[in-house]
């Protein structure tokens, strides 16, 4: 067991020479503290001057290695280094070293706090090295994801993962099945950890979408512009330009089926969702359509032939004249989709917006 002044001189001799961070010997656990800077008072008076230094050394170390409960609100934050970045707004952020505290929880701070993991998300196939999570990383990912509106918190989550280097270096992140993988580029200055990973959430978030009749008709009214539905959804599986109009369509998640489209105006705003019922789904037919809108009337706008010209083969076009046409197979007797509309004053159908 070192003795106090050993210690004392041993820390003095560290910072003396710049040495770096001190390290401090297991004390007595009878040593007081009161002690200790009375020693360190008795040494010569050229190394009085870091006694601040070892001060806030002592202080460090006392909260690194002691069980802090902090108060109900508040979370332990650990002594550490931290790089320079750039925080969502663009604010830079200066390397430092961050001294250990309790903090004010974030904005979903304990949805988020359980979700980082260590080690390797469930049949994870990649040959990637899983690294344990810094303090300062730690920091970022939850500074960054408290950022992110709740619309983009995904309910079945398994967790974010740390890895050190993507096999599709430098990709800073990846997505499968349930999780997020965060590799070592994605810490680096010149990204934006909260765009990273609102990137990724949208994979998850697209994944847990229920394609349903109301889900897809609540859309219209959710997303009002075209960064909302990319930052819930994600990329569209293809976009097509007709006019001054951006339609964004979205494949069903996993089997290529497409079941959304999403109609833009020349000022990037939501106009119109069109949704396409898979075969065997209720809304597939007409009359349950209809049964959706009890005090609506619906009437025939248009009846036009489908491919090959001159065929057997007709669709009609069902309006509200408010906000809701349908489209239907006469041959198949089937609602090929129902389109909603922003604007109630002219008739959806008067705009071909299925495509």
């Amino acid at each position: 067991m070192a003795s106090v002044s050993q210690v004392v001189k041993q820390a003095f001799q560290c910072g003396a020479l710049g040495g770096g961070p001190l390290i401090l010997p297991q004390l007595d656990k009878e040593l007081s503290w009161i002690f200790l800077i009375r020693e360190m008072t008795m040494l010569e008076s050229k190394f009085i001057f870091l006694l601040p230094m070892f001060l806030m050394t002592i202080g460090e170390f006392a909260f690194a290695n002691t069980e802090v409960k902090c108060s109900e609100g508040l979370y332990r934050v650990r002594s550490h280094p931290r790089r320079a970045y750039y925080k969502t707004d663009g604010t830079y952020v200066s390397a430092t070293r961050v001294a250990g505290s309790c903090r004010e929880k974030r904005k979903g701070h304990d949805f988020w706090n359980q979700k980082l993991k260590e080690g390797h998300p469930r049949d994870w196939t990649k040959k990637e090295k899983s690294i344990k999570w810094a303090e300062e990383e730690r920091e970022r990912v939850l500074e960054a994801l408290s950022d992110l509106p709740e619309i983009l918190w995904p309910k079945s989550l398994d967790g974010i993962y740390r890895m050190s280097k993507s096999k599709d270096y430098p990709n800073p992140a990846s997505h499968g099945g349930a999780f997020v993988v965060l590799y070592d580029t994605a810490f680096e200055k010149k990204h934006r950890l909260a765009r990273i990973l609102a990137h990724e959430l949208a994979h998850q978030n697209y994944e847990e979408l229920s394609l349903t009749f109301n889900a897809a008709k609540a859309m219209l009214n959710k997303y009002k512009n075209r960064d909302q539905v990319k930052n819930s959804l994600g990329e569209p599986s293809g976009v097509l330009l007709k006019g001054k109009q951006e339609l964004w369509n979205y494949d069903e998640p996993g089997t290529g089926y497409q079941r959304l489209t999403f109609t833009f105006d020349e000022m990037k705003k939501l106009e119109a969702v069109f949704w396409i019922p898979r075969s065997g789904e209720p809304e597939s037919e007409l009359e349950k359509v209809f049964s959706h809108y009890p005090e609506s009337r619906f009437q025939t706008v248009r009846t036009q032939e489908v491919s090959p010209p001159h065929s057997l083969n007709t669709e009609t076009i069902y309006s509200d004249e408010k906000s809701t046409a349908i489209w239907y197979n006469d041959y198949a007797k089937r609602v090929e989709g129902i389109n909603w509309y922003l604007d109630d004053r002219r008739s959806p159908a008067d705009s071909e917006n299925k495509n």
